[in-house]
């Protein structure tokens, strides 16, 4: 059985993922500051407890949080009132797609990337499978980062960069010239 939003998000609050816990605001900090490549705008898609968009934010960049989960929502207007929240998604120079992508199907996927076409992602997407713990947290598509790597690729982009942040199996894509159509 898949938790519900609520759960959800308390749960990941119970885990530290939270602006009260000053680790993973340490990460995110050193996540937003590990992209020294130059970029304009970000895009964070699932923005979750927004620490990410809110790291972005705090290095002077123009940020755009998107969150389906009300709830989600709610608590980054609560901690971070300065981000901007969006309700559609839309192309900037940066996406931020950080532990989003095992919650979506290829098909869902591939739309996203039909829509949004930035020149910049940070992709971070577990690579561990565990049946038990992906049903309740609706992991339905969980891949080795080799596997997200050619899907990237067929979607036009390249690996720029193993970041190494905020996970050890965190990409830096950047697109490429020649481009598939999806």
């Amino acid at each position: 059985m898949t938790i519900t939003p609520a759960e959800f998000l308390k749960l990941e609050l119970e885990m530290g993922i939270s602006a009260d816990n000053p680790s993973f605001r340490e990460l995110a900090r050193k996540t937003a500051e590990c992209i020294t490549e130059p970029y304009a705008d970000v895009f964070d898609f699932g923005a979750g407890t927004g620490l990410y968009s809110n790291a972005f934010h705090e290095l002077g960049k123009a940020v755009f949080a998107y969150e389906i989960w009300a709830e989600h929502r709610a608590y980054m207007f609560e901690k971070f009132p300065d981000l901007v929240q969006v309700n559609s998604v839309f192309t900037t120079d940066l996406l931020l797609m950080i532990e989003v992508a095992e919650h979506l199907t290829e098909q869902e996927l591939r739309y996203f990337f039909s829509r949004v076409t930035p020149r910049l992602i940070l992709f971070s997407s577990t690579p561990y499978k565990n049946p038990e713990f992906d049903v309740q947290w609706g992991h339905i598509n969980v891949r080795e980062t080799e596997e997200w790597v050619f899907f990237f690729k067929d979607l036009g982009y390249k690996v720029k960069r193993m970041p190494g942040l905020p996970t050890p199996w965190a990409l830096l894509l950047e697109k490429t010239q020649n481009t598939k159509q999806i």
